[in-house]
């Protein structure tokens, strides 16, 4: 609730101050002037005169209500306020104080009102205040809850996206392990049919994998570049071109065991699709280096053997 001003708190103690003044004033007033009443005589004495002698007593003693009309007579005359006028005066008092003490509680009520009023007023611009930032704290939460919304969908995809290729990719890689002889130049006709299985689910694998960020896409490069090799599919510039891309990622990877396959694959397609003296040393060095790696597997190893026979077994034949 909103604090009182200095202002509504002056006010609030004027008007109890002003009805304490008043009633202290009608009470005074009126104690004054009863005690004048008081203070005067009903009656003002009179002497009694003496009967005259020998005058018979039935003549001095008036009737009963002659005197009364007498004495009245006399008060008149007197100026002295007569039973009658007091209770009048006692009761035109008492309603004239009635009639101001209403009117000051009629106004202290007006007063008040006011004050309410002012608070109430307070209290409504308060409310409106704190709803109309709870609409806008409202509006915005269901801003960022839809955003939120849109992002999870959003990763879903991607993580759907990315789980698919990775099957892909390791249903190719499975597939032309079991069905593909390494240390072979030709393979055959029975591997050739499931390499070519392999090779289309590594092609699956990548086109989904190449759109995401990561590494990952270079596991499905490498199955589809390898057994591509394999079968020497007439893809020579694009595979060329992609196993470069194996060969610089694994370079740059170079301290880790786990890239051995990709500079195996990249030397074996300059084995397969080179004839360009300077890209055979370049992939002749480059498996020299994986045989110096610590860590390979002994498969890894035996094809790098092979592959380093054949490239020097190559090389010697061109042309200096």
């Amino acid at each position: 609730m909103p604090r009182r001003t200095r202002l509504q708190t002056i006010k609030d103690v004027a008007v109890i101050v002003f009805c304490l003044v008043g009633l202290l004033y009608m009470v005074s007033m009126g104690a004054d002037r009863i005690s004048q009443v008081l203070n005067r005589p009903l009656a003002k004495p009179k002497p009694k005169a003496a009967p005259a002698a020998g005058a018979p007593a039935e003549k001095s003693a008036a009737p009963a209500g002659k005197a009364a009309e007498a004495e009245g007579k006399d008060a008149e005359d007197e100026g002295i306020p007569t039973k009658s006028e007091l209770t009048d005066l006692f009761s035109g008092a008492s309603a004239f104080a009635l009639i101001m003490f209403s009117l000051l509680l009629a106004l202290a009520a007006i007063i008040g009102w006011q004050s309410l009023r002012h608070d109430v007023e307070m209290v409504k611009t308060a409310a409106e205040e704190v709803l109309e930032k709870a609409a806008i704290a409202s509006s915005d939460n269901v801003a960022r809850v839809s955003d939120l919304a849109s992002s999870v969908e959003t990763t879903n995809k991607k993580f759907e996206e990315e789980l698919r290729g990775r099957v892909d990719a390791v249903m190719g890689t499975l597939i032309g392990t079991l069905h593909s002889v390494p240390t072979e130049a030709d393979q055959s006709e029975t591997d050739q049919a499931y390499l070519a299985e392999a090779i289309h689910h590594a092609k699956q694998g990548y086109e989904r994998l190449k759109k995401l960020p990561g590494n990952g896409k270079y596991v499905a490069l490498n199955s589809l570049v390898y057994y591509s090799t394999l079968l020497r599919l007439p893809r020579r510039a694009e595979l060329l071109e992609q196993a470069q891309d194996l060969r610089d990622i694994g370079r740059k990877y170079q301290d880790r065991s786990t890239v051995a396959p990709y500079l195996i694959t990249y030397a074996r397609a300059m084995l397969v699709y080179s004839s360009d003296r300077a890209e055979i040393e370049e992939a002749l060095g480059t498996i020299q280096d994986v045989l110096g790696m610590g860590g390979i597997t002994k498969l890894s190893e035996r094809e790098a053997l092979f592959i380093k026979d054949s490239l020097s077994t190559k090389l010697a034949a061109l042309p200096a």
